[in-house]
């Protein structure tokens, strides 16, 4: 995510012990979307490591997930490089390592769960430090996860080896620019089916524009298919996706409403 903070953040509650993320009240903008009441109860074995609770949309972080999610970042860390703000925590927070999930961004995971819960495959582009491959395979255990990133950074590498070990079948990785390896996924279609297509790369217009239009392509033809964009609160992207609606190749998914727009991320069906 680009390094880009809100200004106004959800709680002032102090920080709890990492393995524990305290729970925060839902603050006036977070509030967004239908009122559900809460589903059938659902076995223990069967409940995923992160998911919501209807009623609230409080956050639920299973141990394993944690303990992941630390171990992510003692990757991060070692490399002794500023972690690039992703989805659990954002740019510049050097406290990341000893710290829960940043309360604020909660909508954005919150969202990720909505797009991954019912898929089958996700191809993202911008791996980082793998926090949104984490929360995605942590949230519908039948997903498999495909990442392209140029690897710039030296913890990407021991973060995905990581998750491959932790989600064994489940987690592939190319590195390279994803504007050469997406045309050559296209070229051999028949070979690479994704459900869900997460843009997080490049962060400028041209990159973003690129990674859309090679993601369309990529599912072009097939039905069910649906990009989440990252990073629309940067003007340049929004007006990306904006071109790519009012050409008629993407369509705004707000699941009747459910979908939380704060001005984060944002899903669309690829038409």
């Amino acid at each position: 995510m680009l390094d880009v903070r809100k200004t106004d953040s959800a709680s002032g509650a102090p920080a709890e012990d990492f393995g524990k993320p305290p729970i925060y009240p839902l603050a006036a903008w977070q509030s967004a979307g239908r009122t559900l009441i809460p589903g059938k109860p659902i076995p223990p074995e069967e409940i995923p490591d992160y998911t919501i609770k209807r009623d609230d949309r409080t956050e639920i972080f299973a141990p394993a997930l944690m303990a992941r999610l630390k171990a992510l970042n003692g990757f991060v860390k070692a490399t002794g490089e500023r972690l690039e703000g992703g989805i659990f925590y954002w740019h510049g927070d050097d406290a990341y390592h000893d710290s829960p999930p940043a309360p604020d961004l909660a909508p954005a995971r919150r969202n990720l769960w909505r797009a991954v819960r019912f898929k089958n495959s996700m191809l993202e582009i911008g791996v980082n430090a793998g926090h949104s491959a984490l929360l995605a395979l942590s949230a519908n255990p039948r997903l498999t996860y495909t990442g392209v990133d140029l690897g710039v950074h030296k913890y990407t590498d021991e973060c995905v080896r990581y998750l491959a070990a932790e989600f064994p079948g489940r987690v592939r990785y190319i590195q390279g620019d994803s504007r050469q390896v997406l045309p050559e996924l296209a070229a051999n279609r028949s070979e690479w089916s994704f459900d869900l297509y997460h843009v997080d790369g490049g962060h400028t217009d041209d990159v973003c524009r690129a990674d859309v239009g090679n993601c369309v392509r990529l599912a072009e033809g097939r039905r069910g298919k649906h990009l989440l964009l990252d990073d629309v609160n940067a003007s340049w992207i929004f007006d990306v996706y904006c071109e790519f609606v009012a050409q008629g190749r993407l369509a705004t998914e707000t699941f009747f409403g459910d979908w939380e727009d704060v001005n984060r991320n944002v899903l669309a069906r690829i038409l």
